[in-house]
């Protein structure tokens, strides 16, 4: 209670006692400011308008500079001739004003008020501390998650004598809906794979990761698998890309389970006969870097996965050269947004320019290339989509 009029104060005080309230009196407003200073537990000032040095304006706009645990409620007494006071008053920082002489009742009334206040106050500091604790336990949950999930994720640069890949993952998120994989097959076979699941986040990363976990289950067997209604005549083989997304397809029908779907290109390299065998469904299309240049390989539209009971795939059959590159990407490379311009894309010219540049340098310097390509594109800010390069090249003998 700040007030240097005896009577006014000693009217005040003796109710909120009565009321019981636990009262600091101040007879002005330099020494209201040290009692709110010396005590942080003050939740209710009550100030005279008009004190000696300094006055009730001062004394307002201080205590709303002040860090304050909570929130400070602040009443202020105005004289009755001044009809201006009152607005001077919340202008300064006051939450409401009792003119004087002071009726008890009207004080009440008003006193109540505050206490509502500041018990939401009081409750909304529970409650978003609640939820800072829940926020605290989601993100170690989600930082556990994606420390799995880029345990399942294989090596940036990996090679054989017969070929070699190099990767890019860049997550939207804590977790991905993307995924990659590449697969020993055995007799010197590579299979490689781009996974895109629809939506972000915890949802997505479930399904690519259950995907990736079943392929990588198969390629441990060296993958035959008859599955969920397998197709007439028996098994479906991991060397059989176009068969792989047909059994994919029947394994996860997702969009009436769950609303999702997803899109994915997976190939098979035989360094030995130099041929790449490929199936797309619904993925952008692959990109080839061969003596001619970096151009798409474009095909069919096909279907995403995970929708209907039968899909279109888009395969094909590519007869390589050593040093030749096939790359397979997700949509979040070629819709990356520039940090200088929200409306334009990354786009395949950025990719097949980047490609262009490297051509003949090894797919461990185009992805390098295309990666650099791609932070100068976005700058610091935060991807809006997962972004997965998967590039295989061809070695020599």
């Amino acid at each position: 209670m700040a007030e240097d009029e005896p009577l006014t104060r000693a009217v005040v005080v003796e109710n909120l006692r009565r009321w019981g309230y636990r009262v600091l009196i101040a007879e002005d407003g330099g020494q209201a400011c040290q009692a709110l200073l010396a005590h942080p537990e003050i939740r209710l000032l009550i100030t005279d308008w008009r004190m000696p040095g300094c006055g009730g304006g001062e004394l307002c706009r201080m205590a709303r500079d002040l860090e304050r645990p909570r929130y400070l409620h602040i009443l202020a007494l105005t004289v009755r001739s001044s009809r201006g006071e009152g607005l001077q008053a919340i202008q300064a920082g006051a939450d409401a004003f009792l003119v004087k002489p002071v009726d008890p009742s009207e004080l009440e009334a008003q006193v109540r008020v505050a206490r509502r206040i500041l018990d939401l106050d009081e409750l909304n500091a529970q409650r978003i501390a609640e939820l800072d604790a829940i926020d605290r336990r989601v993100r170690l949950d989600m930082e556990a998650a994606t420390r799995v999930q880029l345990s399942f994720l294989p090596e940036a640069i990996l090679q054989t004598s017969g070929f070699r890949c190099a990767s890019i993952f860049q997550s939207s998120r804590h977790v991905a809906g993307d995924m990659f994989n590449q697969m020993d097959l055995g007799q010197g076979k590579l299979a490689g794979y781009v996974l895109d699941v629809s939506g972000h986040g915890t949802q997505a990363a479930l399904l690519s990761v259950s995907i990736q976990m079943l392929l990588e289950s198969l390629g441990r067997t060296r993958g035959c698998f008859g599955g969920a209604a397998p197709e007439p005549g028996g098994e479906v083989s991991l060397d059989d890309p176009a068969a792989v997304l047909r059994m994919l397809n029947r394994r996860f029908p997702v969009m009436r389970q769950s609303g999702q779907y997803f899109t994915m290109i997976y190939g098979v390299l035989d360094p030995a006969e130099r041929v790449f065998h490929y199936a797309r469904a619904g993925h952008p299309w692959p990109v080839l870097v061969d003596s001619r240049g970096a151009r798409l390989l474009k095909g069919s539209a096909g279907s995403a996965l995970g929708v209907f009971s039968e899909i279109r795939v888009d395969s094909a059959v590519l007869h390589l050269a050593p040093g030749d590159l096939v790359v397979f990407y997700s949509d979040g490379l070629t819709d990356a947004r520039s940090a200088l311009n929200r409306h334009e894309e990354f786009a395949t010219s950025r990719l097949l320019a980047s490609l262009e540049r490297t051509r003949g340098q090894g797919v461990v310097a185009a992805v390098a290339d295309l990666e650099q390509a791609l932070r100068e594109f976005v700058g610091d800010q935060e991807p809006h989509d997962d972004v997965t390069v998967l590039g295989m090249e061809i070695l020599g003998s």
